[in-house]
């Protein structure tokens, strides 16, 4: 019977493990670049994490049968160690991000707008919309950029409530940038993205020279958007000799897998 009391205390703690893991994992703790912080985010994590110490105490408390200090000890180490990797993981974002304001005078011109969000999740019916968890409260309109890491652009935002904001990526067919490619010429076109597989840079002159590996950023052509913000690097070049225009094919700067923290600017 002891046995059996012991299975099922580990099976339950390992149940309850996972479940702040994954808690924990949605709802990073984030520090945001002007002094503000989500501290509902960073209170859900302490007190959980202290509900399952005492929780796992009270259980060895009340019969020492069901499992030793040694096995709660092990669970403990885990989610701890899971917090830093987390902690470590957003700090590292925090400062790329930090550096990419610091170098285009963001922090030292008050004229230059910004905001750090934080993803919270993806529209119900529409999972290529993302969401973030600051809206018209914060000043932020449809059109504005969405950011990540050294001024890397993921996507724009389309749709604004008080407290969120929807965006999508820039490999989305609804997103159109303009965009210049950095190179001896002056060359500008339309970065569009192809169904989230990709993004095609369109309306190049077949007259410019272009080349493989050559870098795409915005051009500051629309409101909101400023030029220079990295969108790309030209991956395969597309043309005929009657065309008036070619097109290349872009490889995106970043991931979009692991979008947690990003920067939204005004």
């Amino acid at each position: 019977m002891a046995k059996k009391r012991s299975k099922k205390f580990t099976i339950g703690a390992v149940i309850l493990l996972l479940v702040f893991l994954y808690a924990i994992n949605k709802s990073k703790i984030l520090y945001t670049l002007g002094g503000r912080a989500v501290t509902p985010i960073q209170n859900f994590s302490q007190k959980t994490s202290g509900a399952i110490s005492n929780f796992l105490g009270n259980l060895i408390g009340k019969n020492n049968n069901y499992c030793d200090e040694n096995k709660v000890a092990e669970i403990q180490k885990i989610i701890q160690d899971e917090k830093t990797k987390i902690l470590i993981e957003e700090n590292g974002k925090l400062k790329e991000m930090l550096s990419f304001l610091e170098d285009n005078d963001y922090l030292q011109n008050e004229e230059k707008k910004w905001e750090t969000a934080y993803l919270i999740g993806k529209d119900t019916i529409d999972k290529s919309i993302f969401i973030i968890n600051k809206g018209s409260n914060y000043g932020l309109e449809i059109g504005m950029p969405i950011i990540k890491d050294r001024g890397v652009l993921i996507g724009k935002i389309i749709k604004v409530e008080k407290e969120y904001s929807h965006f999508i990526l820039t490999t989305d067919n609804r997103s159109k940038v303009y965009a210049a490619i950095n190179n001896e010429e002056e060359i500008s076109g339309l970065a569009e993205g192809n169904y989230n597989l990709s993004i095609q840079m369109e309306l190049i002159p077949i007259n410019k020279n272009i080349k493989e590996g050559d870098i795409v950023t915005t051009s500051g052509e629309e409101k909101f958007i400023p030029p220079g913000l990295l969108i790309g690097t030209v991956k395969k070049i597309n043309k005929m000799d009657n065309d008036i225009f070619q097109n290349a094919e872009l490889e995106a700067f970043s991931s979009f897998d692991d979008i947690k923290i990003v920067t939204v600017i005004k």
